[in-house]
């Protein structure tokens, strides 16, 4: 066990108190929450560098409120000794890297600033990967684009959520420990001022819409008079192991023109061909989830024997148009219909 402590790396995550603050006490519920954010951030990181990291905390020690974790870099359980100090250095460099940049909605960064933060995180990514063996037959391209990814984003969001709530925590600071030291001496500390917390939230984090080409649904539900409510289907975009029943609004206002006008009938089995928007959008733990479907173009409606239904011949087709308005809401529901509300 003692060989394994002396290969451990560390990182103090400091709660800094205003001076003359001598109580080293944080709310439960804020230290929580910060320590669970942290936490999911380092596990993402070593997900996403495809490592298996063993993280344990050592005892508080005076100033303000100081966590130390230890990583060990491990292969599932198995401690792999002769890589620890490179890779747990390397990881504790790249969690501090992501910890001190500020959220690209914010815009706080020069077009200077990411680029040299990219050719950071990718150096200390290559230097993980020759430290595996790989030598210098690495990928670049394969590299994790670890600066973007969402899970960690929306984790640092909650963090500097929740320190910002504490008034008494006037900044957060995050130092590698020397190992080879008994009194936890810290070195390369980066320090974050509560007057910049705020530029590491983001509300919401935007995702492009995805688009599928040539998809198949059939018609459970159709909405046959003015209003809100979703049309119903199931779509199937790849044989039957991907279909699902989904809610979906019609944005195709020439095709609601003619069902409104009774010029495209309905019965049990009909199918639409047609082009699926789909919406999404970014969950509390950092998941990208569908939260909406769109048909924004219908191509061919067939019954349940594949025989085409007529549609009547089209204005124009309408193609997919990224963080504009929906086209097909109350309002134009009612023009449609000849009847304003």
């Amino acid at each position: 066990m003692s060989d394994i402590m002396q290969q451990l790396s560390k990182l103090e995550l400091h709660y800094v108190f205003p001076k003359g603050d001598t109580s080293h006490e944080l709310d439960a519920f804020v230290r929580n929450k910060c320590e669970d954010a942290f936490l999911k951030i380092v596990q993402e990181i070593s997900n996403s560098l495809g490592e298996y990291i063993i993280i344990s905390v050592e005892p508080h020690t005076k100033g303000g409120l100081r966590d130390v974790y230890r990583f060990i870099i491990s292969a599932k359980g198995k401690n792999i000794i002769q890589l620890s100090t490179s890779v747990g250095t390397f990881f504790v460099a790249l969690i501090t890297l992501i910890m001190q940049l500020p959220s690209d909605n914010e815009k706080k960064l020069s077009e200077l600033s990411v680029i040299k933060t990219e050719l950071e995180i990718k150096k200390l990514q290559l230097e993980l990967a020759q430290l595996k063996g790989n030598g210098n037959t690495v990928n670049t391209n394969e590299i994790v684009p670890i600066r973007n990814n969402v899970k960690i984003r929306r984790q640092k969001s909650h963090f500097y959520s929740k320190v910002i709530e504490c008034a008494k925590i006037q900044k957060v600071e995050f130092s590698e420990i020397d190992v080879g030291s008994e009194k936890n001496i810290s070195k390369n500390t980066v320090s974050i001022a509560r007057q910049d917390f705020d530029k590491f939230i983001e509300n919401n984090i935007y995702i492009p819409s995805e688009i599928i080409e040539n998809a198949t649904i059939e018609i459970i539900a159709p909405v046959l008079v003015r209003s809100k409510i979703q049309w119903k289907g199931i779509l199937k975009t790849n044989g039957d192991a991907e279909n699902k029943i989904i809610d979906f609004k019609m944005l195709d206002i020439d095709f609601q023109s003619d069902v409104l006008g009774q010029k495209i009938p309905f019965r049990h089995g009909t199918h639409i061909e047609c082009t699926v928007e789909l919406q999404k959008k970014v969950d509390a733990e950092g998941t990208i989830i569908i939260s909406r479907y769109d048909v924004v173009n219908v191509t061919r409606v067939y019954d349940g024997a594949g025989t085409n239904i007529a549609m009547p011949q089209r204005k124009k087709n309408y193609a997919p148009k990224d963080n504009q308005p929906t086209l097909f809401d109350v309002d134009s529901f009612a023009n449609i219909a000849g009847d304003k509300p």
